[in-house]
C-alpha cells in the first residue's frame, strides 16, 4: 500500500526511436502512447515526502524563531502538526512545496539575514512578503538562492546598506518592493533583471542614475531618493502604459536630485497632464529646465447646475492654485 502516492520513472522510445524519460509523482495511472517501454521502476514515496516535510518544517521554524514569531500578531498553527498550508501566511503547491510566505504587518522583528538564511532551502518559493515590520540589517548576498522568486516585498522595515549585485541573478523576479527603508547606493543592477515590471523603491537614500524603465512596466516609483542626472527617453513607456492598461502605471520620480530637460516625448504626450506633478518637484537646489504645464480640460458641475471647463479657466490666469478634492468633504462632492 502506497499511502501518499508513487514516484514513476519511465524511459520510453519516441516514434523516431529517440529515447526520452519522464518522472511523475502521482497516484493515477500513466499512459505513454505509441511508445515502447524499456524500463519501469516504482518505489514508495512515503519516506521521500516525510523527508521533504521535515526539511520544510525546520526551515519555517528556524525562520519563525529568527523573526520573533512568538511576538507576531498572527502566528496561527505555526509549529503545529497541521499541513503547512494551514499555517498563517503559507501557501503550498500541489505537491506540498512552500511557494508563498506572505506576512505583511505582522510585527516581524530581527536581523534580515538571520531570517532569510533558513528560507534559502525553499527552492520553489515564488512570493516572499515580509513588509511593514521591524526587520533590520542588510539584504544578504545569498538572495540569489531564491531562483524561482517572482515577488520580493521587504518595504516598511529598517533595512540599511546597499542592494547586493546578486539580486540581478533573480531572472524570474517581476516585482521588487523596497520602499520606506534606509537603503543606499546605486541600483543599476536592476537593469539586468529581464522580467522586472514593478519597481517600488521610494523613500530610501539611493544614488546614481535612475534605473532603466522595464519593457512591461506596471509600477515605477523611485521618488524621495538622491538619484541624479536626467530622465531617459525610454521612460515614455510609463506614459504609454496608461493608454494600454486599465489600471495605468504608477510613475513617480519626484523629490530626487534630477536636472536637465524633461524629454520632449513626455512633455508633448497626451498623458503629460497625468504625470507632471510626480516628475517636476525635485529636492532643493535641483530641478528641470522650464517646461509648460498643461491646463487640462476638466468639466465640472457648479452649484447653480451650470458647467465649467476648468482648463479654459486656468488659461485666463497668470497663476492658478489647485486644491485636491477630498471625497470625504461635502464641499468637494461636485468636483468628484
Amino acid at each position: 500500500e502506497f499511502s501518499k502516492g508513487l514516484s514513476l520513472n519511465i524511459t520510453y522510445l519516441n516514434d523516431d526511436l529517440s529515447e526520452s524519460s519522464i518522472k511523475k509523482s502521482t497516484s493515477k495511472s500513466i499512459t505513454v502512447s505509441r511508445s515502447v517501454m524499456k524500463t519501469f521502476s516504482i518505489f514508495d514515496t512515503d519516506e521521500l515526502i516525510e523527508e521533504q516535510e521535515d526539511r520544510i518544517y525546520d526551515a519555517l521554524m528556524n525562520f519563525y524563531n529568527a523573526a520573533s514569531g512568538d511576538k507576531w500578531i498572527n502566528n496561527t498553527n505555526w509549529g503545529s502538526e497541521k499541513p503547512f498550508r494551514e499555517w498563517y501566511g503559507i501557501t503550498e503547491d500541489e505537491v506540498g512545496r512552500v511557494v508563498e510566505i506572505i506576512l505583511p504587518s505582522n510585527n516581524l522583528r530581527g536581523d534580515l539575514t538571520s531570517c532569510l538564511n533558513p528560507l534559502f532551502t525553499l527552492e520553489e518559493l515564488r512570493w516572499l512578503d515580509l513588509s511593514i515590520g521591524s526587520l533590520t540589517g542588510e539584504i544578504p548576498n545569498e538572495i540569489n538562492k531564491f531562483k524561482n522568486l517572482e515577488t520580493l516585498s521587504l518595504w516598511g522595515n529598517q533595512l540599511s546598506g546597499k542592494v547586493p549585485t546578486q539580486i540581478g541573478e533573480l531572472q524570474k523576479l517581476s516585482s521588487l518592493w523596497l520602499m520606506d527603508n534606509q537603503l543606499i547606493g546605486e541600483v543599476s543592477i536592476l537593469n539586468s533583471i529581464p522580467n522586472l515590471s514593478s519597481i517600488a523603491i521610494e523613500r530610501n537614500k539611493f544614488t546614481g542614475n535612475l534605473p532603466d524603465m522595464p519593457l512591461n512596466v506596471r509600477r515605477y516609483t523611485v521618488s524621495d531618493n538622491l538619484f541624479t542626472g536626467s530622465i531617459p527617453e525610454n521612460h515614455i513607456r510609463a506614459f504609454e502604459e496608461n493608454l494600454r492598461s486599465e489600471y495605468g502605471c504608477s510613475y513617480e520620480v519626484h523629490n530626487n536630485n534630477l536636472s536637465g530637460n524633461v524629454p520632449i516625448c513626455m512633455t508633448s504626450h497626451e498623458n503629460w497632464h497625468i504625470h507632471w506633478f510626480n516628475i517636476l518637484p525635485q529636492n532643493p537646489g535641483y530641478g528641470f529646465a522650464k517646461v509648460d504645464i498643461p491646463a487640462h480640460s476638466n468639466i465640472v458641475k457648479c452649484y447653480d447646475d451650470t458647467y465649467l471647463n476648468l482648463g479654459e479657466e486656468y488659461k485666463k490666469n497668470k497663476y492658478t492654485l489647485i486644491f485636491r478634492a477630498d471625497p470625504d468633504c461635502p464641499f468637494s462632492a461636485p468636483y468628484i
